[in-house]
Parts: C-alpha cells; structure tokens; sequence
C-alpha cells in the first residue's frame, strides 16, 4: 500500500500533471505537447485493459516484477538519454531531435508499465482488505446471535 502511494505521488503524476511543461522544456511546442499528453491518458486505457487481461492470466507476482523492471529501466534510459544528448545544450538550437522523441517514447513506455503497477495495487489492496469489513460483522452477527437477542 505504500508503494502504491509514494509511486501515485511521484512518479505517474508527474508525468500526467507536468507533462505539457515538461515537453516544452525539451523544447517540444504546446500544441504537441499538449497532443503527447492527451494521447497518452488515452492509451492508460488500453494499457489498463491488457494489465488486467494479462493479471487474471498470470497473478500478480511476475507481472509486478516485470512492471517495476521496465519502469526503472524507461526512467535510466530517460536520464541516460537526457545526460548525454539534451542537459547541457540549447534545446532550440541544436539539441538532437532522435533524442528527444526517444525520450517521450520512454514516457510512453513507462506510462504502460506504471499501469500495470497501478492495477495490481488496486487489486491486491481490494483483495486483502476486505478481511476489515468481513471480520467486525462477522464477529458481531455471531455475538447477536448467541445472545438469543429478541425484539
């Protein structure tokens, strides 16, 4: 649950909530930035819909495993991609353009993989706590019960 908190607080929002800034610092035009971003919240749709698929195929282990790799893996390559090709530079004036369409591609892919993170918090945190309604009701309709309790 704590994963689930700190990884919603960080690192998907960022993304989501500073992309347009974040794109313009890279020296990408509002308009497309403002494109990337849309496009983006409509494909955590379909990557929502093949998570799920891919979670009532395989359980929640490997896909969490593979989803925290590639996150970790779309965000060095982000930085090794932005150390080398873009920090540094005039972005208006000579930064390298493969670059930074790799750069937004490593959003996209990290968006697909933080997805699936999202799913199985949400569904390991349904599946587990369920036991903090069952047990307080549970307890108290067998306490009425033995009680003989009558109107």
């Amino acid at each position: 649950m704590t994963y689930s908190i700190i990884a919603e607080s960080f690192f998907y929002q960022v993304i989501n909530y500073y992309g347009q800034e974040i794109y313009l610092l890279l020296g990408i035009e509002t308009g497309t930035a403002l494109k990337i971003v849309g496009i983006s919240g409509a494909l955590s749709i379909i990557y929502c819909m093949i998570g799920l698929y891919i979670l009532d195929r395989v359980g929640r282990v490997k896909p969490l495993l593979v989803a925290t790799t590639g996150c970790a893996l779309a965000l060095l390559v982000n930085a090794i991609l932005s150390q080398y090709y873009v920090a540094g530079k005039d972005l208006a004036a000579g930064s390298n353009e493969n670059a930074l369409r790799a750069m937004v591609a490593m959003n996209f892919v990290f968006s697909f993989f933080f997805t699936m993170i999202g799913i199985i918090t949400w569904v390991y945190v349904s599946s587990v706590l369920w036991c903090w309604n069952y047990t307080p009701a549970d307890t108290l309709s067998q306490q009425v019960s033995s009680r003989d309790l009558q109107h």
